[in-house]
């Protein structure tokens, strides 16, 4: 195995990912170098918002060192994460575009979130960090865990069979199984959807995702290309989620 091959454990942090970049600045890190931590006290998500991440749940950050970054390369990492996490988690999962684990009970709900972090010497990227974190209890309001769905692991038992599957997909990033079955799990597709992108709000079905994990919209207008975003979608009593 080579992610995972180190694993780099805290009892609390204020933030993984922010602690594989401070090491990574002190010394060379190994690429697939983990660090998860049993809580994490300023933990984030996409777009800066808050993870809340309290003891009981799976906070981890993996350093990739890849020979190439690429126009292409955070959606195939996205595509990869996604569907590595939800083969991991011992129930039916699905994903939700762009970076979002969920379960269908009671509607569609988030249990897992990944963020992914490209670090820049100028204009030359140096290196990758994928932040995971994962429901495994009871813990936050809104969202639902492992635990609420019958499926009784501990993160320490989680994380290894999360690296495993990481690591087994790693070498088909970008490929088209791994877009494929990211497709076949992804919630959006078929879906009227609200996608937030850049500032602007878009409106439409989703048709498709491309090679590169942007979302095909049809729009009034025509299919448009969504590079990034924030999805809601649309159920059927009208209301966006």
């Amino acid at each position: 195995m080579t992610i995972g091959n180190k694993i780099i454990r805290y009892d609390s942090i204020d933030s993984t990912n922010d602690e594989i970049k401070r090491l990574a600045r002190l010394s060379p890190l190994e690429h697939g170098t983990v660090v998860t931590a049993g809580e994490q006290t300023a933990g984030r998500g996409r777009l800066g918002r808050t993870w809340l991440s309290p003891r009981g749940g799976l906070y981890f950050s993996v350093y990739l060192a890849p020979n190439e970054i690429y126009p292409d390369f955070a959606g195939h990492i996205a595509m990869f994460v996604g569907v590595s996490v939800a083969a991991s988690l011992g129930v039916p999962c699905h994903l939700k575009w762009t970076n979002d684990v969920v379960i269908k009970h009671n509607g569609i709900k988030k249990v897992s979130g990944l963020l992914s972090e490209t670090v820049f010497e100028g204009d030359t990227p140096l290196f990758t960090v994928i932040g995971i974190g994962v429901n495994v209890k009871s813990l936050r309001e809104n969202y639902i865990s492992l635990e609420d769905v019958g499926v009784n692991l501990t993160p320490d038992a989680l994380l290894p069979r999360i690296l495993s599957e990481m690591d087994k997909n790693y070498p088909r990033l970008g490929s088209p199984e791994i877009r494929a079955r990211y497709k076949e799990l992804c919630v959006n597709l078929g879906e009227y959807a609200k996608i937030t992108s850049h500032g602007r709000e878009l409106e439409g079905i989703c048709t498709d995702i491309t090679h590169g994990g942007h979302m095909l919209l049809q729009t009034q207008d025509g299919i448009t290309e969504v590079f990034a975003g924030e999805a809601t979608l649309r159920g059927a009593n009208g209301r966006y989620s």
